[in-house]
């Protein structure tokens, strides 16, 4: 097992998914969380509740040493820089998924925006024809943004799936307004349906 990729699947999703933009990176974050709790800590009076906190704070320094690995550096960020894995349950999740079922997630999330069907002009967002293997802001005739075209990236079941997990990490600066699919068995589904709408369909992951 691909421990590096497990780790940063979970700390992506649970430090980057949804947060406000604040300018702040998930290890900022864990230093102002760290030092609120050690102040929230030495201005209890009631002991129990202390070493309760204390216990926790202990326990939190622990997982978050197992997680990121001592002296190991949480690898994330836009994928013109960054190379993402899928974890082994996201490919069981992939191999599980039905492919109606995600149909009636893409018509209900996507289709305001993307056709489901070939065509080679577009809506409001590019038609998703053949995304597999496609190099991200390469659809003819779609005006894309400047951040999506220096991606850089090509869409595979790995940057679809960081993709659509946070959209605003995977490519800052991308015009579509779509914040990202927290749940995993979601992103899944859809991208089961994406991989019907290519003339060769790609194998699932290994």
């Amino acid at each position: 097992m691909n421990w590096r990729a497990v780790r940063n699947h979970w700390m992506n999703r649970y430090l980057y998914l949804n947060w406000p933009d604040i300018g702040l990176n998930q290890d900022v974050c864990f230093r102002i969380i760290f030092v609120l709790t050690v102040f929230i800590v030495s201005v209890l009076q009631e002991n129990i509740m202390r070493r309760m906190l204390i216990r926790l704070l202990f326990v939190t320094i622990l997982c978050y040493s197992a997680l990121t690995g001592a002296g190991d550096k949480v690898t994330t960020g836009p994928l013109s820089t960054y190379t993402p894995e899928l974890i082994p349950e996201f490919k069981q999740l992939l191999k599980s998924a039905d492919l109606e079922t995600g149909k009636e997630y893409f018509m209900r999330k996507c289709s305001s925006c993307h056709d489901e069907y070939y065509s080679d002009t577009h809506g409001k967002g590019p038609n998703l024809w053949n995304v597999f293997g496609r190099k991200a802001g390469t659809a003819k005739d779609f005006d894309y943004s400047d951040a999506m075209r220096n991606s850089g990236h090509t869409w595979t079941w790995e940057t679809l799936n960081y993709y659509l997990t946070n959209t605003k990490r995977a490519v800052p600066g991308r015009r579509m307004n779509f914040r990202g699919i927290k749940k995993d068995k979601d992103r899944a589904k859809l991208l089961i349906f994406l991989r019907s709408m290519n003339d060769n369909p790609p194998s699932l992951p290994k």
